[in-house]
């Protein structure tokens, strides 16, 4: 708030040192978050990395990384908002559109998670660049169930690898036949990625986002709601293609050299194991406990006021 105090009077006529500073730190923002251009890092380290050190990366840091980007840009630069919101806004374009074409084309689960993690920090940037308490707070609420859905997503992969020692898509093939429980955990949780209903905290979170977009009443709203929605597609394909080949397709040579082994408490795997519960367990209390979850959201950027709701559209959540 120091800071906040000697920058806002600056901010609000910006000089070429504010412009620079700003510049500078969107920067390091997007490095930090992986938006697209500054994204580069984030395929070959997640693939490279040991998958425990990759679900760090990609839970925790993201998460620190939009708690720093809300404090620096809504509270030190909130008077040059409408200057910042709209490179943002740009950025997120980008990050949605390459996160999720890329994707497509990803043989290795781990770097499939990769690009999409790009995408969807894409989709958490609408409610900053909205700017507003209800985009903020949907942004909250859309990184605490983004949380666990990607943590149990590589929590997944790291069982999976543990076992086969491989993240090859095509190995998945038949694993509900040895794994049923893992494949199921990993379906629930890869299925909210992509936005499907089952269980619904996933499509709430895109819900309130893509509203709190909507509800700018611009060009910039509408052009980001719409790159949303429209990138969603392949988000479907990608995400319902491994859940596809674990549960339908005959099962692979890897899956079909595991043994029948039921999960147990005391277990090599048992870290991992309780991970993917807990990430399951999650997502399913975050689709009952929604409004409790929008109210902390609220809390959390310093806001004030009525949950984010629907209003006037089918399955309004109230």
């Amino acid at each position: 708030y120091d800071i906040h105090q000697k920058i806002y009077p600056l901010a609000q006529s910006p000089s070429l040192v504010v412009i620079f500073l700003m510049i500078m730190l969107l920067s390091v923002i997007g490095f930090k978050l992986s938006i697209v251009p500054f994204h580069m890092w984030t395929p070959d380290v997640y693939e490279g990395a040991p998958t425990p050190v990759t679900a760090f990366l990609s839970v925790g840091s993201k998460l620190g990384g939009f708690v720093v980007a809300i404090r620096m840009l809504s509270i030190m630069f909130d008077a040059a908002a409408a200057d910042w919101s709209l490179v943002l806004g740009s950025l997120a374009v980008l990050s949605m559109v390459v996160g999720n074409i890329i994707a497509l084309a990803q043989t290795s689960l781990k770097r499939m998670l990769a690009y999409s993690s790009i995408a969807h920090v894409g989709y958490i940037l609408i409610g900053l660049t909205a700017n507003t308490s209800e985009g903020l707070s949907a942004m909250v609420f859309y990184l605490i169930i983004y949380g666990f859905m990607n943590l149990g997503a590589f929590t997944g992969a790291i069982l999976f690898s543990n076992e086969t020692g491989s993240d090859n898509i095509d190995d998945f093939g038949g694993l509900i036949r040895k794994r049923p429980w893992l494949a199921l955990a990993l379906s629930v949780c890869l299925l909210n990625l992509a936005g499907l209903p089952v269980p619904p905290a996933g499509f709430l979170a895109k819900v309130f986002i893509f509203w709190a977009g909507f509800q700018m009443y611009s060009t910039l709203g509408n052009v980001l709601v719409a790159t949303a929605l429209i990138t969603s597609v392949p988000a479907l394909f990608y995400y319902t293609r491994v859940v596809v080949k674990m549960i339908v397709q005959d099962p692979s040579p890897k899956v079909d050299a595991l043994g029948n082994r039921r999960p147990r408490l005391v277990d090599p795997q048992a870290g991992p194991m309780w991970a993917l519960g807990i990430s399951v367990a999650g997502i399913i209390l975050g689709s009952i406990v929604v409004n409790p979850l929008m109210t902390f959201s609220s809390s959390a950027v310093g806001t004030v006021g009525k949950v984010p709701t629907i209003g006037g559209l089918p399955g309004n959540v109230q």
